[in-house]
């Protein structure tokens, strides 16, 4: 799956890989490309927190789009043509994790800012 985040003006559309955990008795979603974490006591509440923390990950970032830029080439994003991409060794981050993984999946958004 290709990751990628594109801004244009105050919009932001993007496609990511998140994986949906659980430790203890929390779901986790969380999205190691931008390390963005929601959690709950089910997944509906975890991705509810996911989407609230996306939100206030990119209000922050696009307030000042030069650290947003900045900040994404950091945590190792590529710019071509119009979008960051990045890709992450998944292999890597599961080995590592010491938690169960119930599934990864792609998580899509457009014109978040509108």
């Amino acid at each position: 799956m290709d990751q990628y985040i594109e801004v244009s003006g105050n919009k932001v559309s993007l496609q990511l890989r998140i994986f949906h955990l659980i430790e203890d008795k929390y779901y986790i979603i969380y999205c190691p490309a931008l390390e963005v974490t929601g959690y709950g006591t089910d997944t509906d509440e975890a991705l509810i927190s996911f989407e609230h923390n996306l939100q206030v990950f990119f209000e922050d970032y696009v307030v000042q789009a030069d650290k947003l830029f900045e900040y994404l080439e950091s945590m190792g994003w590529k710019f071509q043509g119009k979008k960051y991409h990045r890709d992450i060794g998944v292999d890597d981050f599961m080995k590592n994790l010491p938690m169960h993984i119930l599934d990864q999946t792609e998580y899509q958004k457009s014109n978040l800012y509108a």
